[in-house]
């Protein structure tokens, strides 16, 4: 039996309005990252300024504006850096957004009632920064294929398109740095920029 909009209960529509909400927004998610990735593709590195780039200060920002997110999901974000300064030459709007959707992917993973642990630190001449969730990780065979565009290895339990770790990974190719994924041995996924220092504060 067919049933006009205006007979309908109002928490139906709404659920139907905020379902359609959600739909478009993961849509254009989805076309956004995929003009990202073709532009990236067609060149040799973003093509944003590479300037100084505090990390920490990046860091710290950029998990407070994804609060929100977290706080939707029921987890917790923490962050922890040394107190010296650690730069980088680097596009500061790619940086961030391969830190972002790290993050997003730890909170979409990690489960609820979960903490995301985001580290900076110095290994020798790499800067390396890592996010961890606590959630159940992945099959050891398909750690090698999360950067793959549209792999999600069977992960459930969200609305993603697995574009995001292959749009980290692409940052991290153009800036002369690198994505590492694992299974962190007392639980979680972690996944780790490295960068190389001298590399990145080389680059012009």
């Amino acid at each position: 039996q067919t049933q006009h909009l205006h007979n309908l209960p109002p928490e139906q529509i709404s659920d139907g309005l905020s379902q359609l909400e959600m739909g478009t927004d993961r849509a254009s998610q989805l076309v956004e990252k995929l003009l990202l990735l073709a532009r990236m593709d067609e060149q040799a590195r973003p093509s944003g300024e590479f300037k100084p780039v505090d990390m920490a200060e990046l860091c710290r920002r950029t998990l407070a504006s994804m609060q929100w997110q977290a706080d939707e999901s029921v987890v917790s974000l923490s962050f922890d850096a040394p107190d010296e300064m650690l730069m980088l030459r680097a596009d500061p709007a790619m940086i961030e957004m391969a830190v972002r959707n790290l993050v997003d992917n730890a909170i979409r993973y990690g489960g609820k009632g979960q903490e995301i642990e985001t580290r900076l630190y110095q290994d020798g001449e790499v800067l390396i920064l890592s996010v961890r969730d606590q959630g159940p990780g992945v099959a050891e065979e398909d750690l090698a294929r999360l950067s793959e565009r549209f792999y999600r290895a069977g992960r459930s339990g969200d609305s993603g398109n697995g574009l995001g770790l292959s749009i980290v990974a692409r940052i991290m190719e153009s800036c002369g740095g690198q994505l590492q994924i694992r299974n962190h041995p007392h639980g979680g996924l972690e996944a780790k920029l490295r960068f190389s220092r001298e590399s990145v504060t080389g680059s012009s």
